[in-house]
């Protein structure tokens, strides 16, 4: 159980900053429904024949139509991030004619190596009144459980459907980084599991003798053993007040350990490292040396432990939070 919950914690942790709201302040459209229950009967191929799809992790939903030219622009480069994209990932492009005519709909699906949904077909109106906006090129990108991750309309402004592409780039950039950090996660989980299998090994079959002792002789021990750990303790303080003091004259200060930052206001989730390059994980944001947080302050080391931070020329450094 502990293991399954460290590896869907830093799974969710890495895609946290591809979140809708992000970029969007109003709420992310859902379907509510799988899109692949909602698709599954209603797709036909550019040959005008039923056709079916595996389920995907993601869906790139294409309100367009052939009478418009940005829609006649962006189509080549969407069908072209498609051929390079799809063999290595697990999504698809469902495309929602706003056609005339169906004989429209299928010349313009000439150009297209992915299906559409019929015309007027029940998963036509979901998807249409779930996603659809009153201008297209519209591109929607959904995960699938049919909540909308990116769309070409952020608060109602018309952005466009590069940007939505540009959004899903990041995703699928960012797996790779994730599955990295799943089996981080999986490695030292599995490793600590092992440390306690054998401690709990090594200790089979071992008698743990017991041994009786009087009170009042235990209580003599005890008297005896602080009276004489006593002088010895102020002998230890002794020493290193002098060696304070040496310090003191040697260096003209008195070392003091490093600030922590302020709680609350930065959160570090983990660290994780590749190679040489190493990541730090802050408030929800992958960050790396040299990155600045705010105005005011910048990260100046990550190490395994946490992270040094400059903030008004003070080094500060910042824990990881469990």
């Amino acid at each position: 159980m502990k293991k399954a919950l460290i590896t869907i914690a830093v799974a969710a942790l890495a895609f946290q900053i591809f979140t809708w709201k992000n970029k969007n302040s109003q709420e992310a459209p859902k379907l509510g429904s799988p899109v692949h229950e909602v698709i599954v009967n209603d797709l036909i191929d550019k040959d005008k024949k039923n056709t079916t799809i595996p389920k995907q992790d993601f869906y790139l939903i294409y309100f367009s139509a052939h009478w418009c030219p940005p829609c006649r622009t962006f189509t080549p480069i969407l069908a072209k991030f498609h051929k390079i994209n799809k063999k290595s990932n697990n999504f698809e492009v469902i495309f929602v004619s706003n056609d005339r005519s169906d004989a429209e709909m299928y010349k313009y699906m000439k150009q297209m190596p992915w299906p559409a949904v019929k015309k007027f077909s029940d998963a036509y109106g979901k998807l249409s009144k779930t996603f659809g906006a009153k201008g297209i090129p519209n591109l929607v990108l959904v995960d699938k459980h049919g909540t909308a991750i990116a769309t070409s309309y952020i608060d109602g402004e018309y952005v466009g459907p590069t940007v939505v592409l540009d959004k899903f780039k990041q995703v699928l950039n960012a797996r790779p980084m994730a599955k990295k950090m799943i089996e981080m996660a999986q490695d030292i989980t599995d490793q600590r599991f092992k440390d306690v299998d054998e401690i709990t090994e090594s200790m089979k079959g071992i008698e743990i003798p017991q041994i009786s002792i009087p009170t009042k002789t235990a209580e003599k021990t005890v008297n005896k053993i602080e009276g004489k750990a006593e002088p010895l303790t102020k002998a230890v303080e002794e020493i290193e007040e002098k060696a304070d003091t040496k310090q003191k004259q040697m260096t003209g200060v008195i070392s003091k350990p490093m600030a922590k930052a302020e709680p609350g206001k930065y959160k570090l989730s983990g660290v994780v490292s590749s190679g040489s390059k190493k990541w730090a994980i802050i408030n929800g944001k992958m960050h790396t040396q040299g990155d600045t947080i705010d105005l005011e302050t910048t990260i100046k080391e990550i190490k395994q432990n946490g992270v040094i931070l400059i903030r008004n020329q003070q080094e500060l450094f910042l824990e990881i939070s469990y």
